[in-house]
């Protein structure tokens, strides 16, 4: 009897511990799509220099500053058209895959036009970023790149302000909830 239990109880803990595991995997998508996140780390900001935070500790120089400023107006606005244009495009999608009945085509070419347009955008921003580190020396580039990796760290601290989860320090419970 007893060694009916303690199999009994083993097995529970084996099987709950292990599927406790498996919930916390992301889906098979979404482990590739972080992994494809590490490619865009490197993007700084639009008119990132504009920033005290980050353009502080670089220490540009008032010609650089005048060069990142063109840069931003040549190719930011190219970028930023971009950006609406693949907003749409992913509103196209869905409503592709929204439609009753489904017509793969038409799924197919919005995804294609979604695709052309990522593509066009990552281009112009790779353009983009290549055109600014022609602007600065490679200290500056160092000091941005270790600004941008502190960057996450702190809008990730300031993301729950008052210490914790929830609500800013005034507890768990929403006003007006008896209790």
């Amino acid at each position: 009897m007893k060694r009916t239990l303690i199999l009994s109880a083993l097995f529970l803990l084996a099987s709950c511990a292990t599927n406790d595991d498996y919930d916390r995997r992301p889906p098979m998508r979404e482990r590739s799509a972080n992994r494809a996140i590490g490619v865009l780390e490197i993007m700084p900001p639009a008119n990132w220099w504009r920033d005290d935070y980050i353009a502080g500790p670089v220490g540009l120089r008032v010609e650089q500053i005048t060069a990142l400023d063109k840069i931003g107006v040549e190719q930011g606005e190219a970028v930023v058209q971009l950006e609406r244009d693949s907003a749409a495009a992913i509103r196209d999608v869905r409503a592709a895959l929204d439609g009753d009945p489904a017509v793969t085509d038409d799924i197919v070419a919005a995804g294609d036009r979604l695709r052309t347009l990522r593509d066009t955008l990552f281009d112009r921003e790779v353009r983009m970023i290549a055109a600014e580190r022609q602007v600065l020396t490679r200290s500056q580039w160092q000091a941005l790149e270790d600004q941008l990796r502190v960057r996450p760290q702190r809008e990730r601290s300031n993301q729950y302000p008052g210490g914790g989860r929830g609500r800013g320090g005034r507890g768990g419970r929403r006003p007006g909830w008896p209790g």
